[in-house]
């Protein structure tokens, strides 16, 4: 994990991310988690900035139904 963790509202989600970091070619990604009901669901991507895997999460969970 890098830096602090962030918790936001996303409509009526709780939302946890977290940087992350790889020793590999592609050392940015991201991690995230919440709670839909009773089921908990988890995330994570690599991508080439922190900026842009934050992104993805944010495409993500704007498209995450919680039916």
């Amino acid at each position: 994990r890098v830096g602090a963790l962030d918790v936001n509202m996303v409509g009526d989600l709780t939302t946890f991310y977290t940087a992350i970091d790889n020793t590999s070619a592609i050392s940015a990604g991201g991690a995230a988690a919440w709670i839909c009901g009773e089921r908990a669901f988890g995330w994570k991507v690599y991508a080439e900035t922190a900026e842009l895997a934050r992104n993805f999460f944010n495409e993500a969970i704007s498209k995450f139904r919680c039916n």
